[in-house]
């Protein structure tokens, strides 16, 4: 697919890289929306693309640049949320916290007999 998409096309998908890396920032969501869009408008006007490649082109971008934005905007969006309920958040990535569930096995024949 890369050698069949736009050269232009190519430094979007560059970028959504980037952005998934944290090696660009993106200030807004609508610059994300933007690249998006272009990534789809290129990857159709092309016409050397089949529908399920653009598809999987503006999915698999879409993905990096929405979780790249919100990795790199997570710890401003948790301030503000801070400081606007006034309560601290504790969860913060700071640390892994696991819950240990006990499997229970139903015997499903005793069911079966109780009925």
């Amino acid at each position: 697919m890369a050698s069949t998409i736009s050269s232009e096309t190519k430094t979007l998908v560059q970028t959504s890289l980037s952005v998934s890396e944290g090696t660009t920032k993106l200030n807004s969501i609508e610059e994300v929306q933007s690249i998006q869009r272009q990534i789809h408008t290129n990857a159709v006007r092309s016409g050397k693309l089949t529908k399920g490649q653009v598809d999987s082109l503006v999915n698999a971008t879409r993905q990096n640049l929405s979780t790249g934005f919100g990795t790199c905007h997570e710890e401003d969006a948790l301030d503000l949320y801070e400081g606007l309920v006034g309560c601290c958040v504790r969860e913060r990535n700071e640390a892994l916290m696991t819950w240990k569930f006990e499997r229970v096995v139903v015997n499903q024949r005793s069911e079966e007999e109780r009925n």
